[in-house]
């Protein structure tokens, strides 16, 4: 039985492009993983897609600036910055909770009196303390970016 016997004459459209990225997909994995664009432009005129159309989709497929994902906001970009994953992400957020009940923990201590080193310096324990709670709402909208758009769309 000869190939043509077994295929059908036409295919619809979504078949078509269906069958074309298997193939194409199939024909990667034998080679280098690689196209050159000579055989692409000589594809895609082959199975009629006009030359401007395929310039086009050239020019978007090679312009790296050219991308639908969203860029992480400045304030997500700072706070992640040197983080690799979520795990470690989580485990700032541990610090910043420790850094913060601590300065709560330190004024307590010193409005009872207790001897608490640094406790007395009133204006190094309210900067600590607000820079703790900034640090945690920043990193917690961090997170909450990244889990909803991906930890690869970081910097």
């Amino acid at each position: 039985m000869s190939m043509n016997e077994q295929s059908p004459e036409r295919f619809p459209i979504e078949s078509a492009e269906r069958l074309l990225a298997r193939a194409a997909a199939l024909d990667a994995q034998d080679g280098a993983g690689t196209v050159h664009v000579a055989d692409l432009r000589r594809a895609a005129l082959d199975a009629g897609i006009g030359e401007a159309a395929f310039e086009t989709a050239l020019r978007e497929a090679a312009s790296p600036l050219k991308s639908n994902a969203p860029k992480p906001p400045w304030i997500v970009r700072v706070t992640l910055i040197g983080v690799p994953n979520r795990v470690v992400a989580w485990g700032f957020y541990a610090v910043f909770s420790l850094a913060l009940l601590s300065t709560g923990v330190a004024a307590v201590a010193a409005k009872a009196g207790a001897t608490v080193p640094l406790a007395q310096d009133t204006p190094l324990l309210l900067f600590v303390a607000l820079w703790s709670f900034f640090s945690l709402w920043s990193t917690a909208k961090a997170i909450r970016w990244a889990d909803t758009h991906g930890w690869d769309k970081l910097p």
